[in-house]
């Protein structure tokens, strides 16, 4: 692993590496954010992966402010103190085959040998695709992680191949044309059968993990009454499936709020305390 970047932003250090993947073959990008003292910081009780958009890389979350942002919360001094941030590089291949399995296979791992990492301590955090992306490799491997937060996560209730699925959405929804065939683009890009969808599809997964396994779990989801993508309609039914299995989770529908930064900004503070608590 090669460090390729290391600068001070505020109280954190981000250090951006690269590395190859035996099972991408391919090179990639990740990222850290710890403390300036980063001598005093050998170990941490937490890990958090952040999972970025689907229109950005492993640095969207950096170049975005997440760094300034965090230390403006109630909670920044804990973070320093308890919390390294791991940004991990996704894209769509990400919700299933070898992108997923790098990131359990290998970037897991190579985190842990960094600095000293338990399972009982890992958690994710994902928005847009990456929080389809975390709920995926959430409830596929729900023993390796403590906590799963995903914000406006692209979750959908229909089937992008089903003309009349796709018009009973838009209508429920109100989703603009433009933005409905970026939904559906990036699912038909991905997963070439609806079998292949289901199999890796969140709202399909969370029906099948064992309930006393999510039972000790902490897990936040959120989304925007007018999100523009229309996720609402499919996190309220991860929420729905949640409740019918008895999975005791944090839900909130924001009124008025989008598919946006500032709500990302509005939000994550609130994850952070649900996850420190």
């Amino acid at each position: 692993m090669k460090l390729i970047e290391n600068s001070t932003i505020g109280s954190f250090r981000y250090q951006r590496y690269i590395f190859k993947s035996n099972l991408l073959h391919d090179n990639i990008h990740l990222g850290f954010l710890r403390p300036n003292d980063l001598q005093n910081h050998t170990t941490f009780k937490k890990t958090l992966f952040i999972f970025h958009g689907g229109d950005g890389d492993d640095k969207q979350c950096v170049d975005a402010g997440l760094p300034l942002l965090i230390e403006q919360t109630l909670y920044a001094k804990m973070v320093l103190q308890e919390v390294q941030i791991v940004l991990p590089f996704i894209d769509a291949k990400f919700l299933y085959g070898n992108m997923s399995r790098y990131f359990i296979e290998e970037i897991i791992p190579l985190v842990k040998r960094q600095t000293s990492s338990e399972r009982e301590s890992l958690a994710l955090y994902g928005y847009s695709m990456g929080g389809q992306a975390a709920l995926n490799v959430f409830f596929r491997f729900t023993s390796n992680f403590f906590c799963i937060g995903a914000s406006f996560p692209t979750l959908i209730t229909f089937h992008y191949d089903s003309e009349g699925e796709v018009r009973d959405f838009s209508l429920r929804t109100k989703v603009s044309d433009q933005n409905l065939e970026l939904l559906i683009s990036s699912f038909k890009n991905t997963f070439p059968s609806k079998s292949e969808f289901t199999l890796y599809d969140p709202l399909s997964l969370v029906k099948s993990v064992d309930t006393k396994t999510l039972g000790t779990k902490k897990i936040y989801l959120d989304v925007g009454s007018e999100d523009e993508f229309g996720l609402h309609e499919g996190t309220q039914t991860l929420h729905s499936l949640l409740n019918e299995r008895g999975i005791s989770h944090q839900f909130e529908l924001i009124e008025g709020g989008r598919h946006d930064a500032s709500f990302l900004a509005q939000q994550f503070p609130k994850f952070l305390h649900f996850m420190l608590s």
